[in-house]
């Protein structure tokens, strides 16, 4: 299923965001 690929490494994009800033 690449469209679950794809939400999954654009959701672990946004989650890794703030850690970044933290």
């Amino acid at each position: 299923i690449v469209e679950f690929g794809i939400l999954h490494i654009f959701l672990l994009c946004i989650l890794d965001i703030p850690l970044k800033i933290q």
